[in-house]
């Protein structure tokens, strides 16, 4: 973890078929979260926000939980992940 000193680190997950809340804890993350002082956010509480995309053939809109439009941003300016981006 040495390596990521200074970093503000967030594990984000969505409600299945049990709550993500449910899903930290059961999963260890909330015993992790505290040991290194890691943000948990479970994002079906997100505010949803609607996405334009004008050069898409086949969606015109993408419905995005807010909370990722800015590791969406963050993503596309990193140049080995743009085929992950691009897949969405």
């Amino acid at each position: 973890m040495n390596s990521a000193k200074g970093l503000k680190i967030t594990i984000v997950e969505a409600d299945s078929d049990m709550s993500a809340d449910e899903a930290f804890k059961r999963l260890g993350y909330a015993e992790l979260a505290k040991k290194y002082s890691i943000k948990l956010k479970n994002i079906s509480d997100d505010r949803v926000v609607k996405l334009l995309l004008p050069k898409s053939k086949k969606l015109s809109t993408l419905e995005v939980p807010e909370n990722t439009i800015n590791l969406l941003i963050i993503l596309s300016q990193c140049p080995s992940l743009n085929v992950m981006l691009l897949s969405v």
